[in-house]
C-alpha cells in the first residue's frame, strides 16, 4: 500500500537550499548570499548609497513566507533563514550583515523574535559585526499575549504581529541617523499584544457580546 506525499522534497539536507533558490529565480529583485541561506535586494548597493538604514530579520525555515518573502523595497534589505524550525547560525546572521550593512553608514537594524535560539544567535552575530566596525542595533519582538508566566520562565514570543514591526521600521529608514530608526521599532510592537488579545477567546467563554435592535416590521 503507497502512501500520499505530503511535501515536494527533494532531500531533507537540500529542502530550505532549494526553496530560498527558488523564490530568487522567480524574483528577479532578489538574490542569494553566495554560501549561506541569506536573500538580500538585489539592488541592495543603489539602498546603502541612497544613504537608509537597511533593516533585516531571519528565523527558522518552515513559517513561509517568512522571511525571505519580505525582503524587497518599503520592507526588509535583507533575510536570513536557518533550518526547518531552527534558528539561523551566527555566521549566516554576520553574513548578511556584511552584505547590507559592512558599507553603510547608516546602520542597519535587526528585527529578531524573542526566542532564546534567535536571541543568542542574533546577539552572537551582533556582538561580531561590532567588532568589525558595522553600526547595527537589534530589536526584540515579543507581542505573545497567551504568555503570562509571572516568574518569568518563558518570554513572550514573537508572532504574527512581528510582520507589523518589518513594515514599520522602513518608514523611519529614510536618512535619519539609527538612533531615530531604532527608538520608533522599540515601541512599534507594544501595542499589539493588547490588539491581539482581543482576537482571542478562551473555550467555552465568549470575548464580547453583540446587542442587536430589532427593527418592527411593517
Amino acid at each position: 500500500m503507497s502512501t500520499a506525499c505530503k511535501k515536494l522534497v527533494n532531500t531533507v539536507e537540500r529542502c530550505v537550499d532549494e526553496c530560498l533558490e527558488g523564490l530568487v529565480a522567480v524574483n528577479p529583485g532578489l538574490r542569494l548570499v553566495e554560501g549561506h541561506r541569506v536573500v538580500v535586494r538585489a539592488d541592495i548597493e543603489d539602498a546603502i548609497a541612497s544613504g537608509k538604514v537597511s533593516l533585516i530579520s531571519g528565523g527558522g525555515s518552515g513559517h513561509e513566507p517568512a522571511h525571505a518573502g519580505f525582503v524587497g523595497k518599503g520592507m526588509l534589505s535583507g533575510s536570513v533563514a536557518g533550518a526547518v524550525f531552527t534558528s539561523p547560525p551566527p555566521q549566516s546572521i554576520l553574513a548578511c550583515l556584511r552584505a547590507v550593512a559592512k558599507k553603510n553608514a547608516a546602520g542597519c537594524v535587526m528585527v529578531v523574535t524573542n526566542y532564546t535560539g534567535d536571541r543568542l544567535n542574533f546577539g552572537l552575530a551582533l556582538e561580531r559585526a561590532r567588532h568589525e566596525h558595522i553600526n547595527v542595533e537589534m530589536v526584540i519582538v515579543g507581542e505573545d499575549c497567551a504568555v503570562t508566566s509571572s516568574d518569568k520562565t518563558a518570554g513572550k514570543r514573537g508572532l504574527v504581529g512581528t510582520i507589523l514591526v518589518l513594515k514599520v521600521g522602513p518608514c523611519h529608514e529614510g536618512n535619519h541617523p539609527l538612533v531615530h530608526a531604532f527608538y520608533p521599532l522599540v515601541h512599534a510592537f507594544h501595542p499589539l499584544q493588547y490588539c491581539f488579545k482581543n482576537l482571542t477567546n478562551l473555550p467555552n467563554r465568549h470575548t464580547y457580546e453583540l446587542f442587536l435592535r430589532r427593527t418592527p416590521t411593517d
